[in-house]
């Protein structure tokens, strides 16, 4: 004797509504992630049934999309997702050329009060041999 469509259709609703807390529970569902969606052939192999019941069987389609945007988000999210790590490398780049620029700067200014100190080190000996020969006084 066959099931009817109804019948087979409430039995898929029921292996894949089982299929998808087995996957919460393991917490591999991202193994089954394609470009932000289920990857609906290795499910449909897995659970034994013609991937067209995912996109016809309408209890399974909602199931099944519900359970993306949980696992992995809308595409709105994704999107927003990407554009704020794009934001976050941009800051980063700039903060990196800005740390680069600074300790050249700091470099730079090192290397200028060294010269600066050994002048002043030169102008006050001369400073010591010129009062102490009484040329002037200051």
């Amino acid at each position: 004797m066959s099931q009817s469509g109804r019948q087979k259709a409430q039995q898929n609703l029921v292996a894949i509504t089982q299929w998808i807390e087995a996957r919460d529970q393991a917490g591999d569902f991202s193994e089954y992630e394609r470009q932000g969606k289920i990857n609906r052939g290795a499910v449909a192999e897995e659970l034994g049934f013609a991937r067209s019941v995912l996109n016809q069987n309408p209890a399974v389609k909602t199931l099944v999309s519900r359970t993306e945007e949980r696992w992995f988000g809308t595409k709105e999210d994704a999107k927003s997702l990407k554009a704020a790590a794009d934001r976050a490398e941009k800051r980063v780049t700039k903060s990196t050329a800005d740390a680069n620029r600074l300790q050249e700067e700091i470099a730079k200014l090192k290397a200028e009060n060294s010269m600066l100190r050994k002048q002043l080190e030169k102008f006050k000996a001369m400073s010591d041999v010129i009062e102490s020969t009484g040329l002037v006084r200051l």
